[in-house]
């Protein structure tokens, strides 16, 4: 009895040292008790966004309190990223983020890096594509390279925003396929979309999950996919590689906090996530908008992004892009 005594004893007195000199162990032990902001710097329609709310709705079946989509839109994802980076660490202000907001420091002068954020988790990966509308004269990426290659500057490609990723995806194929273009920044990837629709720009470069409706209504049509194999979203649409064009790419979406952000409460959200990974109805939804919800740890993709980081310096670097 005395030893069990003795021991809660001990039990006590480590936690009570612990609220006294970590008051974040204190703290996350309430976690959370007010609503959460999930910011989103991509203006609403885009396949991320709606992912986004998807996951907010799901939520209500996990967390305690609401997860609030807000949207801090502009310069590219810049805004938003940076209003996250400054926020208080606390755990109630969390960033979805896309490749974009982490190419664009190594080409303009921004206020932070990838490394001024703890990672949670990846939440989902999406195919890399062009999109043509639904009449345009070419009916492959071969006739479409062709005809870049005979009319230089005269060809458009869309794009979410200067230096999004769908920029530099275009940036990449531009000098790959050995064409001149005309690269048309727009606040998002809905935007440059529903140019392309309209017949306003030659193309767009985008992700699977944007303005899907557009293509299931026939308005534009995947010319390409950027890759080696076939997605399972557009299984009749050739890969870039099939079309004489080596060039992987893929988008994904990223949970992440201020730097400092407690180690339980970004455990605890990537502990959402994951499950949410394991939910086959929220899955099967996901796909719908042709993503696919992919978990990574917050350990795996921050190796993943290393890598992906030094990859995107040297291809930088070799494409002549300066800051």
């Amino acid at each position: 009895m005395g030893s069990c005594f003795g021991f809660f004893r001990f039990s006590l007195l480590g936690i009570l040292l612990l609220i006294i000199f970590f008051p974040s162990f204190a703290k996350t032990q309430e976690y959370p008790s007010q609503p959460i902001q999930l910011i989103l710097t991509w203006p609403p329609g885009g396949g991320s966004c709606i992912l986004a709310t998807m996951m907010a709705e799901e939520a209500k079946k996990y967390i305690p309190q609401p997860l609030v989509i807000v949207y801090k839109v502009g310069a590219s994802g810049t805004i938003g990223t940076m209003y996250v980076k400054n926020a208080k660490p606390d755990g109630y202000t969390l960033l979805s983020v896309r490749p974009g907001q982490f190419y664009a420091p190594f080409i303009q002068k921004i206020g932070y890096s990838y490394r001024d954020f703890e990672i949670i988790g990846q939440t989902a990966t999406t195919p890399a594509n062009l999109v043509v509308k639904q009449d345009a004269p070419w009916k492959n990426l071969r006739e479409f390279i062709k005809y870049a290659k005979e009319n230089p500057g005269v060809v458009t490609i869309g794009n979410a925003g200067s230096y999004a990723s769908t920029h530099f995806n275009a940036i990449r194929f531009e000098r790959i396929a050995g064409i001149k273009v005309t690269h048309v920044p727009f606040k998002g990837g809905a935007e440059s979309i529903s140019a392309a629709a309209g017949g306003h720009i030659s193309c767009a470069s985008r992700h699977s999950g944007d303005s899907e409706a557009l293509i299931d209504s026939g308005k534009v049509r995947v010319l390409t996919v950027f890759g080696s194999k076939r997605s399972k979203f557009y299984p009749n649409t050739p890969t870039s590689k099939e079309e004489g064009i080596d060039l992987e790419q893929t988008g994904w979406t990223v949970l992440m906090a201020p730097k400092g952000t407690p180690k339980p409460i970004l455990k605890y959200w990537e502990a959402f996530i994951e499950k949410l990974s394991h939910d086959k109805a929220f899955t099967e939804k996901v796909e719908k908008l042709k993503m696919q919800y992919e978990f990574k740890s917050g350990e795996q993709f921050a190796e993943y992004l290393d890598n992906e980081m030094k990859f995107l310096q040297r291809i930088i670097a070799e494409l002549g892009i300066k800051r």
